[in-house]
């Protein structure tokens, strides 16, 4: 048995969602997402904020497909 002290992983996945409806300003952040680049909590565009929200509400693990994993850093 061994013991990590530390571990950073970045998980990435895909969620297909269909037949949707959302506001106009999370659907006009949703358009516009590509153009922020932070975390939530940095976020200073209303409506990309919005879109930030309602994704964080409605994507759930279960919906996921195709995980990829990265170890960014371990220490013994």
């Amino acid at each position: 048995m061994k013991t990590i002290k530390d571990l950073t992983v970045e998980t990435k996945f895909k969620v297909g969602l269909g037949d949707i409806e959302v506001s106009d300003n999370v659907y006009d952040g949703l358009m516009r997402f590509d153009e922020y680049f932070g975390k939530a909590e940095d976020c200073s565009d209303e409506n990309i904020c919005a879109a930030f929200e309602w994704l964080n509400d409605n994507i759930k693990l279960d919906d996921a497909s195709d995980w990829s994993f990265e170890i960014i850093d371990i220490t013994e």
